[in-house]
Parts: C-alpha cells; structure tokens; sequence
C-alpha cells in the first residue's frame, strides 16, 4: 500500500511544492512510485479545484506519455508568477515588516528567482533600502562582506535593538506612563470643575 504524506499545494511556490511531492514518491513503501500513470493520477487528486481547473485540459485529454510532466509544467506555467509581475513585486512591494532581515533577503531572492535581471549589486541595494536606517548605517560600513554575512549581521543587529532593555522600549513605557498620568489629570480637573 502506498503511503503518500503530500502537503497541500502551495499556489505561491508550485516548484518547491513539487519538489516535497517528488521526494515522497521516492520515499514510498514498500517501494518508490515511477509508474507515470501512478504519478499523473496522484497529481490530480491533490489538485485543489481551482488549479484543476486551470489545466483541465491536460487532465481531460493528456498526452499518451509523460502525462506527470507534462501536467507538472503546465500547473508551474498557470500558477507561477510572471518574471515581470515577481520584479514588479521585488521593486515595489517587499516590505522587512516583522521579519528578520536574513528572512526578507530570502524573500527577494526567492522572488528573483532564476531571472538574470537583478544582479547581486542591485539585490544589496534593494534589500539595504528595506531595513532600518540604524542597520543600513552598520551594514554600509562592511563593504566587503557577503550579501549572506550582511544579513546575518542585521539579525544580530535586529535581535538586540529591539530587545526589552532597548531605547525604543523605554520610550514606549514612558509613553505609557505619561498617558496614563494625563488621563488622570483630566479626570481629576473634572472633579475641580464640577
């Protein structure tokens, strides 16, 4: 009896997403699967409908051999993301939000993917530009570390400015405070005036 543990697909990464699904067919007891017709009809019934239905035609009618690859490449065609629509993201939407820098630089090279558009020069520069000025001003100073060394860097830099015995904390207690003691002000001139 075959023992497939397949994830859910993942619309945003079919590549990987095949890979994790090629990986246990491999793994498969009592033996791996690579019987094509085996693999095909596995595919399909992991398939959510929507993607279904977008190779529907290499479902109804597929070809009489390769059937697994030829409906792998045409579900990677359908849903991955356009090289144009993945920089247009990279150049405009990428935020470090709250992810370590190490993170958001995996992002962006996932994003890049195998495109020769971005060289690693322009990928620094963009990703420098998403992290706070305090990190980028470190960062510029080590001009000859590795993109990867960087990053790491600015986790180590991440981890300890926004730790609870930093500035910012401090300010945000004190803040706290000084609301919570003009509130009582107003209730207190409240009561004088009444």
């Amino acid at each position: 009896m075959d023992s497939i543990k397949a994830p859910e697909f993942w619309p945003n990464d079919p590549e990987l997403w095949f890979i994790t699904l090629e990986s246990q067919f491999l793994l498969n007891k009592p033996s791996p699967i690579t019987n094509d017709d085996t693999k095909f009809s596995y595919l399909i019934s992991l398939l959510p409908p929507s993607t279904a239905i977008e190779v529907r035609e290499f479902i109804i009618s597929p070809p009489p051999d390769n059937k697994y690859d030829a409906l792998k490449k045409a579900i990677i065609k359908c849903t991955a993301d356009s090289e144009f629509k993945r920089l247009q993201q990279l150049l405009t939407q990428e935020e470090l939000g709250d992810r370590l820098p190490s993170q958001l630089l995996r992002h962006l090279r996932q994003l890049i993917g195998e495109s020769k558009a971005v060289s690693d020069t322009t990928l620094k520069m963009l990703w420098m530009q998403r992290l706070p000025k305090n990190i980028q001003i470190i960062l510029t100073r080590q001009e000859q570390a590795s993109l990867n060394s960087l990053a790491d860097l600015a986790d180590r830099v991440t981890e300890i400015t926004s730790s609870p015995s930093s500035s910012t904390s401090t300010l945000e207690k004190e803040l706290t405070s000084l609301r919570a003691e003009i509130s009582g002000l107003k209730i207190d001139l409240c009561f004088v005036l009444f």
